[in-house]
This record gives structure tokens, sequence and C-alpha cells, in this order.
């Protein structure tokens, strides 16, 4: 998947848990994406500001830095960038958090 300009989607991927980050690094490199990791909310405020990816891939719960801190600042650099919130314990309220 290459894009107009001939450069790979870059996408920010961020979760705290390492085996997360390596997998989900491997499978998106394999599709053609160009994949940029934080490992944990802070990083990923981090790399929100000294790069403008073309999609973000975030775990909604982290300490310190949420999914949806990750999110608003997001917003805030692209309000046009596609966010992806996961997470393994999904609930109502976080969902209709993120959404709002």
């Amino acid at each position: 998947m290459i894009d107009a300009s001939g450069l790979k989607p870059s996408v920010l991927i961020v979760d705290d848990e390492s085996g997360i980050l390596d997998s989900l690094n491997i499978l998106l490199r394999n599709e053609g994406f160009a994949p940029r990791l934080a490992h944990g909310g802070k990083e990923g405020l981090e790399k929100i500001s000294e790069m403008s990816p073309d999609i973000v891939l975030t775990d909604i719960r982290m300490p310190h830095v949420s999914g949806v801190d990750i999110l608003a600042a997001a917003r805030e650099a692209d309000p046009d960038v596609p966010v992806i919130l996961m997470t393994a314990q999904a609930t109502l309220q976080s969902a209709m958090q993120a959404v709002n």
C-alpha cells in the first residue's frame, strides 16, 4: 500500500505492552504500512507532536496517559487523522467516553 507520493502510510501504534507493539508492527509492516511505535501514552504524546501520522492506533487502558488522551492529542494536531482505539477490557462507559 503506497500513497500517491510513493510513501507508505505511517501508523503510530501506542500501547504499554511490548508484545502487542511487536505483533502490530510486524502485521502492519507486512501489509504495506510504515509503523512507528510508542511504548505507553507519554511516549505516544511525544510522537504525535514529532510526526504527522496518517493513522493512530492506540490502546485505551494505559497508566498515566490513556488512549482517550492520545485521541484528544491526535485530534488537536490533525482533526482529520483516523484514530482507532483498542482494548481487551471494553466497557460501555469507556466506549461512550471515547466517542464523546
